[in-house]
């Protein structure tokens, strides 16, 4: 039933867990475990199924946020569950578990506060995260320049796709969208409909962008490859045990 109904025990979920939270992640579990090829994505590009335990607030939903940050073993995982929070206004409790990582005394937590925080899309001091982590003379200060670019890409993706709205020169704007491109990944959607609304936006750059959603969308896809195959900005093989992780 979960299968073939999946659609609307989705939807009913997300009733649930304002109404009776217990009863609705247990149903939430059991969704999250069954095999379903139907998603609800919004206009972050988040589902709706992961986007639930950010859309209400409970001692139940904050255990079920926890254990999916716990469960996050590459950093694909890690900034498609940054960005869901951020989507949701639940800034505060992903600073929160930042915080809390990067003051673990296990070394590879701080790495993992560390890029979830690089790839978060909050704004960070990201030098004074870097040196709250006490990690220099360990093997975590080798991340230490990926966290610095990983969370500087954003802010160039932001600079260009600004730079793309309110240039004048055609040619200029242009080559604006294609740097944008080169930079973009699903953070993007996070303040892109906010720069759109800006005064000094030129409305046919809007349309533009609107009529090549899709192309934005291969984007997106074609620049997060790499964080499939990287935990904690590290490489690694399919199946392979990560030798850090307890």
């Amino acid at each position: 039933m979960l299968v073939s109904c999946g659609g609307f025990y989705k939807f009913l979920c997300a009733a649930l867990v304002d109404s009776n939270p217990t009863l609705g992640f247990t149903l939430w579990e059991c969704l999250n475990t069954s095999i379903s090829n139907i998603n609800f994505n919004d206009e972050f590009g988040c589902d709706l199924l992961t986007r639930i335990p950010f859309s209400t607030e409970s001692v139940e939903a904050n255990k079920v946020r926890i254990g999916m940050l716990e469960t996050c073993t590459n950093d694909a995982a890690l900034i498609k569950l940054a960005t869901v929070a951020t989507a949701c206004n639940c800034n505060k409790w992903l600073m929160a578990q930042i915080e809390a990582l990067i003051k673990s005394p296990i070394l590879w937590r701080r790495a993992k506060g560390l890029t979830l925080a690089s790839i978060s899309g909050l704004e960070l001091d990201m030098e004074f995260l870097i040196k709250s982590a006490d990690a220099i003379g360990t093997w975590v200060e080798s991340t230490f320049n990926q966290v610095r670019d990983q969370y500087a890409k954003n802010l160039w993706a932001h600079y260009w796709y600004e730079r793309f709205l309110t240039v004048a020169d055609e040619d200029e704007a242009y080559s604006a969208y294609v740097l944008f491109l080169n930079c973009a990944d699903r953070r993007c959607r996070l303040w892109m409909h906010l720069l759109d609304e800006s005064s000094d936006v030129i409305a046919k750059r809007v349309k533009f962008r609107m009529m090549n959603s899709q192309q934005i969308d291969n984007a997106i896809a074609n620049n997060e490859k790499n964080f499939e195959g990287h935990f904690l900005t590290n490489k690694f093989q399919k199946g392979q045990l990560l030798p850090f992780v307890e």
